[in-house]
């Protein structure tokens, strides 16, 4: 669905005839979508949210009278993330109906716009060489405090002025 905020959760009351959703999975982070999330799940229903808030603010009052379940964690994406992209890169699964646009890596910003727009629900990006690299490959291993991590590696960058 497009709608957000309160015209998101008149759309689920709608659908559900007024009683609101028995789960709903808020993965944004923002206030309006934990907001959105609360609003739109039953009295009794769940809010499961996976990763970092980001100047989320829940009033105590105000969720104990929604009556709602309010449960998250971080999603555990470093564990999983490079088998993942070694099996979609090379055909074995296919990431799903989540990827609705493709672009190529030039066109990195047109995807968030379409996102941001609610024009594409997630944007696969494809690299212009073809099979003989994966994209795990292309990060450089490092680490934040004992946190091991992968980054992308730039070679040049080159800036007009």
């Amino acid at each position: 669905m497009t709608e957000r905020g309160y015209e998101g959760v008149a759309r689920i009351m709608d659908m559900t005839n007024g009683i609101g959703a028995d789960s709903v999975l808020e993965c944004v982070g923002t206030q309006e979508s934990m907001m959105q999330a609360i609003h739109a799940a039953r009295p009794g229903g769940y809010v499961g949210y996976v990763g970092v808030p980001h100047g989320v603010e829940l009033n105590g009052e105000e969720l104990f009278f929604e009556d709602v379940h309010l449960h998250g964690g971080p999603a555990p994406v470093r564990k999983y993330l490079p088998k993942l992209i070694d099996l979609a890169w090379n055909g074995k699964i296919k990431p799903g109906k989540v990827f609705d646009l493709t672009l190529p890596l030039e066109q990195v910003a047109e995807g968030y716009h379409a996102m941001d727009e609610r024009r594409a629900i997630k944007t696969l990006l494809r690299l212009a060489a073809a099979n003989s690299v994966s994209l795990w490959d292309m990060m450089a291993p490092c680490s934040v405090g004992t946190v091991p991590l992968r980054v992308p590696v730039v070679s040049s960058v080159t800036r007009k002025h």
